[in-house]
């Protein structure tokens, strides 16, 4: 249960012990019920700006958290036709002319935030690079490990 300063709280009947953080439940117009106190759950400081991040905006909204997996997703489709392409020395349009389209459908596939990718058009460039297109089912991860934060390199997605 989260207080509303946003520390997680637990409910408890009677006086605070001495060693207890006691804070009143306010309710509606700030008034609160007499006897209830909160025991607020100390959350470990952090100076992690991810983790922060992750605290602010995310934690415990699914949804929030789904679009941010769907934006990786993109990121990393995008990042992959990219350095692909420069990595065989090729320009958005001699590329283009590989795959049978025009230069601007290739810009789109290399903006993160393009979401209309479609499994036709990614096989027509893989094959264009030499290279064919992988697709992996892998668990969901539940929280970033402590190492997959300090390594972002090596999370399931992202270029080796």
């Amino acid at each position: 249960m989260l207080h509303p300063s946003g520390a997680g709280v637990t409910p408890i009947r009677g006086k605070a012990g001495p060693c207890e953080l006691a804070i009143l439940r306010p309710m509606k117009r700030g008034m609160h019920v007499p006897g209830e106190l909160w025991l607020a759950h100390k959350r470990k400081p952090t100076t992690d700006a991810v983790e922060i991040l992750h605290r602010r905006y995310f934690q415990g909204k699914p949804e929030r958290l789904s679009e941010l997996e769907e934006a990786r997703g993109n990121h990393d489709v995008a990042l992959k036709i990219h350095d692909l392409r420069e990595k065989a020395g090729m320009t958005q349009a001699a590329l283009a002319k590989r795959v049978g389209t025009t230069a601007s459908v290739i810009r789109q596939f290399e903006n993160a935030d393009y979401e209309g990718h479609s499994l036709t058009m990614l096989r027509r460039i893989a094959a264009a690079l030499n290279r064919r297109v992988e697709i992996r089912f892998v668990p969901t991860e539940r929280k970033l490990t402590q190492r997959a934060r300090n390594h972002p390199d090596e999370r399931i997605g992202r270029p080796q």
